[in-house]
């Protein structure tokens, strides 16, 4: 299920008319948008979304107009390259946020939508190598480190 359709799209940007992007080229770019959005989002949420929060609805349809747009800037003048990268950026930012836990995500009742269970969380305490670090031509591996790894356990 798409986060947004061609006609929020054309709604919230009268410059994306029928003549400017087809049906067909808005869908596909919805797809990429909502692409963009599951993939930054996995893992902090369950993507995709079975219903849509509004917030992700307004980040698809900005993300689609401005990918549309800046395909057609270059000789339309209407927004320049500029403002559009704004745009981007803008909801780039939102999107960061959101996987970030900046910006909690509401449903459609302004309940917050939980956190996946499924994320993984990656760090790096506790890791040590288990290569010579004094012997940087060969890194050959510290047997001495490896025991004590193996013993640790």
């Amino acid at each position: 299920m798409a986060y947004t359709s061609v006609s929020n799209v054309r709604t919230e940007n009268p410059d994306i008319a029928e003549n400017v992007a087809t049906d067909a080229r808005v869908l596909r770019v919805i797809q990429r948008s909502d692409a963009t959005i599951d993939s930054m989002l996995r893992g902090r949420y369950a993507v995709p979304f079975a219903a849509t929060p509004p917030l992700i609805d307004s980040i698809s349809t900005e993300l689609t107009a401005v990918d549309i747009l800046y395909a057609v800037a270059a000789g339309s003048g209407k927004e320049t390259e500029q403002a559009l990268s704004a745009r981007r950026e803008h909801v780039m930012g939102l999107l960061n946020d959101l996987k970030d836990g900046a910006t909690k995500l509401l449903d459609e009742s302004g309940d917050e939508i939980g956190t996946s269970s499924t994320g993984l969380t990656v760090t790096h305490s506790g890791y040590s190598h288990t290569h010579d670090h004094d012997n940087f031509e060969d890194h050959e591996t510290d047997a001495d480190l490896i025991a004590d790894v193996g013993n640790a356990r």
